[in-house]
C-alpha cells in the first residue's frame, strides 16, 4: 500500500509546488504594487515573496496537510521512522529553514558587504577590508555550489530534494493501490543525472581551481558560481520527466 517515493515522484510535486508559489507570489506582488505603489513595492518585494511562501507551507506542511503538489503525486511525509507523520516542531524547523535560511543569509551578507563598503569601515586595515570584501562573492557562491551537490545526492539516492527536509529527516513514502513497481530504467537515469553532475561539479572545481594559481581575481570569485550545471540538471530531469510520464 505505502512505498518508498521515487525520484520521479518528488521532482514532479516540487514542480508543481513551485508552479502555485510562482502564483501566489506574483498575485502578492500585483496586490502589494496596487496598494503600495511601484517604489514600495520593489523595496519590499524580497519581503513579500518569502511571506508568499511562509503562508503557502504554513496552510498546508505546518497545519499537518499535503501540499498541493504532494497531493498531486499522491505522496506524504514522514519522519525518519517511516511510520508516523513529522511532528509539529520537526515541521516548523523544515519550514522555517526552508524559507528563512536563504533570505535571513542573502540579508546578512548584503550587510556585512555595505558594511564594509561605508565610511565607517575605514577604521579596518585597508588589506583586511579588502580581503573581505573579495570573500563575500566566494561565500554566496559556495552556497549555490552545496546546493548543486545536494541535488547530485538526491537524483543519487532520490531522499531529500530540498537540503531542509535533509536537515529535518523528512522523507515521503507514496500511496499504491495498484502497487506497481518501480520504474528502475528511470532511477537509473537519475542516478547517471547524479554522477554527471557530480564530474560537471568536480571538472568544473578543479578548472578554476587551477586557473586561481595564476592569480586571477575574477577566477577567484567565480570559483564556485555560475548557473549553467543547475539549469543544465534542471533541464535533464524534466526531459527525463517527460519520456518516463
Amino acid at each position: 500500500m505505502f512505498k518508498n517515493a521515487g525520484s520521479a515522484e518528488i521532482i514532479r510535486s516540487h514542480q508543481k509546488d513551485d508552479l502555485y508559489l510562482s502564483y501566489l507570489r506574483s498575485s502578492i506582488s500585483d496586490i502589494s504594487q496596487s496598494i503600495l505603489g511601484p517604489r514600495r513595492w520593489l523595496s519590499w518585494k524580497k519581503e513579500l515573496d518569502v511571506g508568499a511562501d511562509l503562508g503557502y507551507f504554513l496552510l498546508t506542511t505546518f497545519a499537518g496537510f499535503q501540499t498541493v503538489g504532494e497531493e498531486y503525486v499522491n505522496i506524504i511525509q514522514v519522519d525518519p521512522t517511516r511510520k508516523s507523520v513529522p511532528s509539529l516542531w520537526r515541521r516548523s524547523f523544515m519550514i522555517l529553514f526552508h524559507v528563512g535560511t536563504p533570505y535571513l543569509l542573502q540579508r546578512l551578507l548584503d550587510w556585512f558587504e555595505r558594511r564594509l563598503r561605508s565610511p565607517r569601515s575605514h577604521e579596518i586595515p585597508e588589506e583586511t577590508r579588502v580581503f573581505l570584501l573579495k570573500c563575500v562573492p566566494v561565500v554566496r557562491n559556495s552556497v549555490t555550489f552545496v546546493h548543486r551537490l545536494h541535488l547530485a545526492a538526491f537524483y543519487l539516492r532520490g531522499l531529500f530534494y530540498h537540503i531542509a527536509k535533509r536537515a529535518a529527516g523528512v522523507q515521503y513514502l507514496k500511496y499504491d493501490i495498484r502497487r506497481q513497481a518501480p520504474d528502475q530504467t528511470l532511477q537509473n537515469s537519475f542516478r547517471i543525472l547524479g554522477w554527471l553532475s557530480i564530474a560537471q561539479l568536480c571538472g568544473s572545481l578543479g578548472v578554476k581551481s587551477r586557473r586561481c594559481t595564476d592569480g586571477s581575481q575574477e577566477e577567484v570569485l567565480s570559483m564556485f558560481g555560475g548557473e549553467k550545471i543547475h539549469h543544465s540538471n534542471t533541464l535533464w530531469s524534466s526531459i527525463l520527466l517527460a519520456l518516463y510520464p
